[in-house]
């Protein structure tokens, strides 16, 4: 973290009414008023408090709180709010937090700490108390723990230092061409690794300017997608950072509306799951300038990103994501995606540290003849079909995400003659389900699938809906079925 703070401490001091974060409703937080805002705050944290836990929604408070946190040296863990209430107690006993930070919720919505003791800021407390003060020198020392959800659902903390931090915000930079003449719109939730580097730490490091839209991105985040997209188009921002999701769900809103991304967007990053080749296509036909990226928690977020815009428009079944960032080294070892790099984890939390800056991902991959990374999916997830042939699942899945009325997809198979997709859908009620003919589901799925080898071609499709799961209807596939649509 030393890059922030010697980064804020030179705004402040040089321009200290320059806006460094501003929200869609007009506040804003200037470089000066945050530099008091955050040394006010971190005299009013407990000496005795070494484990922070951060809960809330994107604020000015969940910034002043994480950096206050991390200028006095403490270990800040940010909550991240989709977790289940199970998730999150364990999160708090694990991570031995001895102290709760609560950003912007509103009273009524408060959670309880389990008896950890809980502060509560405002961004009400900081508009009205917006004094400059010059930031207290960083002594270094500060962590942060990210916890995954893993693949069992109990949650791992990523522990995270200087070290990790100072590197990805520079290697970020430097990949996107960062300036001061950015104004980046923070989507996400703030407990997510990569909307803390890329929407906080970075534009505070070269200078920008950050703009909150909570409101917006928690809307779209359920499905309801105009007010993010009016965000897009009245806020004008040069970066932003989406999930797969929420691309989609702008292609489908923009054939809806004919809405269109603003001209100043020049960077739309994507990454934490994989993306359908139609989605980026359709992403580029409405001038949606996707980075497709790839990292890992433990890795400090992004390992890999594309530097032109839609850059995958014809990269076949599995579009790759980019070449890896400066200082970042990529390598096959048995299919297997391994990464050197300054931003690999001191460990995870409670285990042994790795003392190695070396990282065996777990991502079966390849590298392209340009330098390009291709994902291909999970080592622990390949489905081993009883015909001897290997095939990833999220190769599958991708491709089925890429039609509107799918909300999730999942491939099995593991063991069998050939593969099973079990589809989620949205519809507007449960007789939706049953008045669509076999051929109408079916006629859709066989085109989509049409490029794939022919052991990877799914044979049938359990869809059920969002609303009710249990009600499931199995639909047979066959290739040789005609393509129609299904509304």
């Amino acid at each position: 973290m030393h890059k922030v703070f010697t980064a804020l401490a030179h705004h402040a001091a040089a321009d200290p009414t320059r806006p460094a974060f501003l929200k869609t409703d007009g506040s804003t937080l200037t470089y000066g008023q945050l530099s008091g805002a955050i040394a006010d705050f971190s005299e009013k944290l407990p000496l005795d408090a070494r484990t922070v836990a951060l809960r809330g929604i994107p604020s000015f408070a969940w910034i002043v709180a994480d950096l206050a946190i991390s200028l006095t040296g403490k270990r800040v863990v940010p909550v991240p709010m989709f977790f289940s209430k199970e998730q999150i107690g364990f999160i708090l006993q694990d991570a031995g937090c001895d102290l709760i930070v609560d950003c912007d919720i509103p009273e009524d919505a408060q959670r309880q700490g389990g008896g950890i003791p809980i502060i509560s800021l405002r961004d009400e407390q900081l508009v009205r108390n917006k004094t400059a003060r010059d930031l207290p020198p960083y002594q270094g020392g500060a962590e942060r723990v990210i916890y995954t959800s893993g693949t069992t659902g109990r949650p791992k903390g990523v522990r995270h230092g200087d070290r990790q931090l100072d590197f990805a915000v520079s290697a970020i930079g430097e990949a996107v061409n960062a300036t001061a003449d950015d104004r980046h719109l923070s989507l996400l939730p703030p407990a997510l690794l990569l909307e803390q580097i890329a929407g906080f730490f970075l534009p505070i490091t070269v200078g920008a300017q950050s703009i909150l839209a909570p409101g917006a991105g928690i809307a779209a985040l359920t499905g309801e997608i105009a007010p993010m997209a009016k965000a897009l188009s009245s806020m004008n921002p040069t970066t932003t950072v989406l999930v797969p999701q929420l691309v989609s769900a702008l292609v489908r809103f923009s054939d809806a509306t004919g809405w269109c991304p603003p001209p100043s967007l020049r960077i739309a990053a994507v990454g934490g799951a994989p993306i359908a080749p139609n989605v980026l296509d359709a992403a580029d036909a409405i001038g949606l300038p996707v980075r497709y990226g790839y990292g890992l928690s433990e890795c400090c977020s992004v390992v890999s990103v594309d530097t032109a815009a839609n850059s995958n428009r014809d990269a076949g079944p599995v579009p790759p994501t980019g070449r890896p960032l400066p200082g970042i080294d990529i390598r096959i070892e048995d299919d297997e995606i391994v990464i050197r790099s300054p931003g690999v984890m001191i460990g995870y939390l409670n285990h042994p540290e790795l003392g190695i800056q070396e990282w065996r991902t777990g991502d079966l991959g390849r590298i392209e003849p340009d330098g390009r990374i291709t994902v291909l999916g999970r080592k622990d997830r390949r489905l081993i079909l009883s015909n001897g042939r290997n095939v990833s699942p999220e190769w599958i899945e991708s491709h089925a995400m890429g039609l509107p009325w799918i909300e999730a997809a999942k491939a099995t198979g593991h063991g069998e003659t050939h593969v099973t997709l079990h589809l989620t859908v949205r519809a507007p009620d449960d007789r939706w389900l049953d008045a669509t003919p076999d051929s109408e589901f079916a006629g859709q799925l066989n085109a989509l699938f049409a490029t794939l080898p022919d052991y990877a071609r799914p044979v049938r499709a359990e869809i059920s809906l969002s609303r009710n799961p249990d009600r499931i209807r199995t639909i047979p596939l066959d290739v040789h079925q005609p393509t129609s649509n299904v509304a």
